[in-house]
Formats: structure tokens, C-alpha cells, sequence
């Protein structure tokens, strides 16, 4: 079935009949509402057949990428030789100051208005609340982000490159800072496309930011770009998955993400998430001969991952060119429909397995491959030992 083309895509450019009253946005067939837990969301205001375009926001109507930020900020006299210093998310976070001073006159108005006084983020945790989150992996990524964050404002406040733009800024202060980085960590998303700039298509989409996070992994709506090839005439399109009820929250998925992935980057977590796990984080040097297998165990790890939380990943990683000692860090997700990975254990035997037992690196997920489950290696290794008697 041909699907029903989207609507105008000016409808929905920032700016535009923003704000109807204090309700927020308004679309023919949902409204903004205030949801229990979540802040804004967006509720059908009438039956909605499965596959309709519900809203489209042009890309060029999108909050700029980090690159675009850096480029706008350095045309205030922002010049850089710091800019490495700063996050994509910081560069866009003083993007949105900027554009928030400029009142009414910033296309962007009417969003920027309507962005609530108070972001929950972990920027905005104190120390003792950090301190809470000790004896999990999560800890260290949460003070991570933490310390990367006064980083960079030690840069913006004491850097030269950046006196001239503060000099005219003087309400600018950490915890502003903080704020405008939290408002872009929890609500961009990347996406995907062969239009988006080479630096990457992370980006905050207006009135697409507001939609909710669908925590079964069956939301009733999906998102992507629609495009001709090119940015301007590229849209983010979002459409129903199945029919959905007058009165009923539009939610979309924002990926297989954990709780605390959540808590960290968005400042809630989800009930019954069945993409909840455990990070176990092993670290371990890879001799360049057995770098195969360590590649083995990525693909696997993409094979049975079957769209849902991905079980291993190579997060600290020099390529298979790295000097002999250098040590791989590997993110091992443990969920409790699967506490013992296939992978975690491919990583073990790939640590402790004298180079004559190890089962050769194609097909790690098959029945004698590294992943293969506790005793088929070697049950398979016996029956051979036995055939090979019998002859």
C-alpha cells in the first residue's frame, strides 16, 4: 500500500504557530500534553490508521550540528584553538544560549520558550547523589560526564578564544552551562542519512523532541528521513506503526538502551525495560595473533543481538595494528533473559586457551565456535578424538 504522502513540512518549522496557548504544539491529529513522570508529550486528538504521516520537520528547521555551532559561535568571536576541548553537545549547548538571548527574534523562539527551567540530567546530580551509583560501571561514566563538563567550562570561562563572546554575556554561569548541555544531551537524536553532514547527524528536531520513549520495544510510531538527496528538501517523517486511539500517547523508541544509559543521557528510567542489563567492562591485552577472534566475537555479538541490546562491544579500541601490549576494554551486557552471554564466554576462552585450543575464528557462534555453550567444545572435541581411534 502506497503511504499517505506527509504533511506540509512548513507547518511544523520553528516558529510557526509554536505555541497554542500553554499547551505547547499542535498537530490535525495530536496535541502537547503534560504527562505524570515525563513532562510534554504528544497525545492523538483522533483515530489514527496505521502508516500515517503524523509530522514532519525539515532538517534545515533542525537545531545545527556541532560542526554548524562551532562555525556560528566563531563568527561572534568565538575563534577556537580550545574547540577540541568541547563536546558536540557543549558547542550546541552555547549555540542555544546564544539563540536564547536573542529573544523574539531568533526563528527558534517559540521552542526555546517552551523549554522547561529545570533539565534532570546526571549534569545536574550532586556529588552525593553520583556517589550512589559506586560499585557499578556506571559510576565512572557518570563522573566522566561530570568531569568532562567542568572541563569544558574551565575552557569557555578562562580561555582566550572564547573572552570576546563572554565579555557581552555576563548572565552566563556554570550552571547555565550545565542546563544547556543537559537540554541537548536529552534530546538529540542521530540519524541517519546519506544527506547529513559528514561530521555526524546527531541534531535536536523541534516537536519531534517531545515525543516519549516506549519502553516495550513496540512503539506505535517510527521515525526517519525522507529526503530527495539533499538537506533542504530533507524531512524527519513521523509515522503510526499500527492504529492508534483517540487519546493515546504517540511514543517512539529511543533505542535498546539500558536504565542507567537512560538515567545518564535522558534523567528517567523505564519500568519492566527489557533492555535492562548489567555492564560487566573486562579489560584484557589481545596479542596481534589473536586479534581474529577478537573480531569473531563482534560480529557474533551483532548476530545474536537480533535488534535488541547488543551483548559485547569493543569500547577502548586501536585497530588491529595496536602494539602487542596494548589492552582492549570490552563492554559485556548480562540482561536476565541472557545472564551468561555467548560472548562473555568466547571473551574468557579467548583469554585463558592455549593457542592449540582454540576453535578456529569463522563461525564463533556455531556449535564448536568460541561462543559455543559450557562443554560442547569439548564434547565436540572428544567425538572427534573418538572417530579418529576408530579409524
Amino acid at each position: 500500500m502506497e503511504r499517505p504522502p506527509p504533511p506540509a513540512a512548513t507547518s511544523w518549522a520553528p516558529g510557526v504557530a509554536w505555541l497554542v496557548g500553554a499547551s505547547g504544539p499542535k498537530g490535525e491529529a495530536w496535541e502537547a500534553v503534560s504527562v505524570p513522570g515525563a513532562g510534554l508529550g504528544l497525545k492523538a486528538v483522533r483515530a489514527i490508521e496505521a502508516g500515517e504521516a503524523l509530522l514532519s520537520v525539515p532538517i534545515s528547521s533542525c537545531w545545527p550540528t556541532a560542526c554548524e555551532a562551532r562555525r556560528q559561535l566563531a563568527a561572534l568571536g568565538a575563534e577556537a584553538e580550545e574547540e577540541a576541548e568541547l563536546s558536540e553537545e557543549a558547542l550546541v549547548g552555547l549555540w542555544l544560549l546564544e539563540e536564547i538571548t536573542k529573544g523574539e527574534a531568533s526563528p527558534f523562539a517559540g521552542q526555546l520558550a517552551a523549554l522547561p527551567s529545570e533539565i534532570e540530567t546526571i549534569l545536574q546530580w550532586t556529588a552525593e547523589e553520583v556517589s550512589e551509583l559506586q560499585g557499578s560501571c556506571f559510576y565512572a561514566v557518570a563522573r566522566g560526564l561530570q568531569e568532562e563538563t567542568d572541563a569544558e567550562w574551565a575552557v569557555i570561562e578562562g580561555g582566550a578564544a572564547w573572552r570576546k563572546w563572554r565579555a557581552e554575556r555576563l548572565a552566563l554561569d556554570a550552571s547555565r552551562f550545565r542546563w544547556a548541555k543537559a537540554a541537548v544531551l536529552s534530546r538529540q537524536v542521530e540519524l541517519e542519512a546519506e544527506c547529513l553532514p559528514q561530521e555526524g547527524g546527531k541534531v535536536v528536531v523541534p516537536v519531534f523532541d517531545l515525543l516519549n520513549h516506549d519502553a516495550s520495544g513496540e512503539p506505535n510510531c517510527e521515525f526517519e528521513v525522507e529526503s530527495s538527496g539533499s538537506v533542504p528538501s530533507s524531512s524527519v517523517v513521523v509515522r503510526s506503526t499500527r492504529a492508534v486511539a483517540s487519546g493515546e500517547e504517540l511514543l517512539i523508541s529511543y533505542g535498546p538502551s539500558p536504565n542507567a544509559s537512560l538515567l545518564i543521557s535522558h534523567g528517567f528510567v523505564a519500568e519492566d525495560n527489557p533492555f535492562d542489563c548489567v555492564e560487566l567492562v573486562l579489560t584484557f591485552a589481545v596479542p596481534p595473533e589473536r586479534r581474529p577472534w577478537l573480531r569473531g566475537l563482534e560480529a557474533a555479538a551483532e548476530a545474536l543481538s537480533e535488534g535488541g541490546v547488543q551483548a559485547f562491544e569493543v569500547v577502548v579500541d586501536e585497530g588491529d595494528g595496536a602494539g602487542a601490549g596494548f589492552e582492549f576494554s570490552t563492554r559485556h551486557n548480562l540482561t536476565r533473559a541472557c545472564p551468561l552471554p555467548p560472548t562473555l564466554l568466547g571473551a574468557v576462552r579467548l583469554q585463558v586457551f592455549p593457542a592449540g585450543e582454540l576453535p578456529a575464528p569463522v563461525a564463533p557462534a556455531g556449535p564448536e565456535g568460541l561462543c559455543s555453550p559450557p562443554g560442547a567444545l569439548q564434547a565436540s572435541r572428544e567425538g572427534v578424538a573418538k572417530e579418529r581411534l576408530a579409524k
